[in-house]
């Protein structure tokens, strides 16, 4: 006879990671394959903001919060703007994606509500996804769908 508190623990782990479908294709693809961020699929990137958005938001994490990193990023997007013709980003323009790690190590100190989000910010906020002005494109315009979900 099986012991029904393991069937609900199993039955919530499978729930968690049914929950995150997408966020986890993500996680995997760029773990897994040599691509940059561009190269996933909008399709994909919007299902994986929705999920995130309408999960933070359960997890009662504030707009203002929310709209604070995003000001963060598009600042970033608006220095990348600013450059040259030139389609390739430049480094202090991937370093400033890369700290805001930071950012979000911080923020979850204080908000442990942030997990979800900080764990996939975690891997796409590498050096190594972010090649072209288009990279950033698509890491700005996932990061507003995710806004959106969440409002």
């Amino acid at each position: 006879m099986s012991n029904p508190n393991t069937r609900s623990h199993s039955n919530t782990r499978q729930n968690s990671s049914k929950k995150y479908v997408y966020r986890d294709k993500i996680i995997e693809r760029l773990k897994r394959e040599n691509i940059t961020f561009s190269a996933l699929e909008p399709e994909i990137l919007i299902k994986a903001a929705e999920e995130l958005g309408k999960e933070i938001k359960n997890e009662d994490l504030k707009n203002h919060q929310l709209r604070r990193l995003f000001g963060a990023i598009k600042g970033i997007e608006y220095e990348a703007k600013r450059q040259k013709a030139e389609d390739i980003l430049k480094k202090d323009i991937v370093a400033q994606l890369v700290f805001l790690k930071i950012h979000l190590a911080n923020a979850q100190q204080k908000l442990k509500n942030i997990k979800e989000l900080k764990r996939i910010m975690d891997v796409i906020l590498s050096s190594k996804f972010f090649v072209t002005k288009k990279d950033l494109d698509y890491f700005v315009r996932f990061f507003e769908a995710i806004l959106a979900y969440h409002e």
